[in-house]
């Protein structure tokens, strides 16, 4: 995981290149949850257009956004029980209604490992980072980035034009866009460089992964509305290339924003 020294835009303290070995196969959706998906479960659509332009597109085919992460959660495990499988998630102190910004007092895994729950989650940090880049080393999993001549001007960058949506593509607009439209990753695998920015299950560590090898991390969740932040990833689909690279971490909070969406996974065996 994390990036080498020498990619342009990296984050300095917060992607250290680190060994990270996952023990388990999983599938991953191919596309971000859309607002068709969401919607035949009977929940309200949640996904917003801002007064300023910015925002989630209003179309079924379109990522459905706005979402805090205790909504993902919730969804992920109300996809198992539809399909009878077991919740992975126990949320508590829960206000607000799924689809309306939701939110819990706190959230925890069931399992003791989340890896071993069959049902529906959201992916681990690792997990997202090692299904993005699907074998690839470089900033993007089509190949490297190109440094910005003008931090402050968004710029084109033509190897991420062809696999994503961010603000160096004229017609791209300010929102997000139906999903699959770019080319996916050698695993099929669409959006993951830009459209709507995806929750993950662990805790946001600021100052990297550490020097020590890992194996399956945060196997487990413990987090409360009051926790600090957690990671988001994948390019927002009006930002720049530098924050679409496979390992760009966004720090976000708990809550709700145009553009939030969310990718499902679920046990290989």
């Amino acid at each position: 995981m994390g990036s080498p020294p020498c990619e342009w835009g990296r984050g300095a303290y917060s992607e250290n290149e680190n060994q990270t070995t996952l023990t388990h196969d999983f599938w991953m959706k191919q596309t971000e949850v859309t607002q068709a998906e969401w919607t035949a479960q009977g929940l309200p659509n949640p996904s917003a257009t801002l007064d300023s332009g910015f925002g989630d597109c209003l179309d079924a085919r379109c990522p459905v956004g706005n979402l805090t992460w205790f909504e993902a959660l919730a969804f992920a495990n109300k996809m198992s029980s539809t399909n009878a499988l077991p919740e992975c998630y126990s949320l508590n102190g829960c206000t607000g209604t799924l689809g309306t910004g939701m939110t819990c007092a706190s959230a925890q895994s069931v399992e003791a490992s989340l890896y071993a729950c069959k049902g529906y989650r959201i992916p681990s940090e690792a997990e997202w980072e090692y299904a993005a880049r699907a074998g690839t080393r470089s900033a993007f999993y089509a190949g490297g980035i190109a440094p910005l001549a003008n931090t402050t001007d968004c710029e084109a960058d033509p190897v991420l034009e062809s696999i994503a949506w961010f603000c160096g593509i004229p017609d791209a607009g300010r929102t997000t866009h139906p999903v699959g439209l770019k080319l996916p990753n050698a695993w099929g695998l669409f959006d993951m460089s830009g459209n709507a920015i995806e929750p993950v299950s662990d805790p946001f560590e600021g100052l990297g992964y550490g020097s020590a090898a890992r194996t399956d991390p945060f196997s487990r969740i413990a987090l409360a509305d009051a926790s600090p932040t957690v990671p988001w990833r994948g390019g927002l689909a009006w930002t720049w290339s530098n924050l679409a690279r496979s390992a760009n971490r966004y720090q976000a909070g708990l809550g709700r924003g145009p553009g939030g969406g969310l990718r499902l996974v679920r046990r290989g065996d």
